[in-house]
């Protein structure tokens, strides 16, 4: 299970939570590619499965640093 939470003005937290890691893993990427284009950011990033958090991370750092 993956949680992304996003800075939006109600703090929405989306659930991903198929049985399929791979599956939870793309749909999160794909989720906050799509918020940030809208202007929001994660503001909080939960999951059951220590390499998902990392993956994400470092998915999350990866565009921070193309946008400096």
């Amino acid at each position: 299970m993956i949680l992304l939470t996003f800075d939006t003005k109600d703090n929405e937290t989306l659930e991903f939570d198929s049985s399929n890691k791979e599956e939870n893993k793309f749909n999160a990427m794909v989720h906050i590619d799509l918020y940030r284009s809208y202007g929001y950011n994660v503001e909080k990033i939960r999951c059951a499965n220590t390499s998902d958090y990392m993956v994400i991370q470092d998915y999350l750092d990866s565009l921070n640093l193309n946008i400096q």
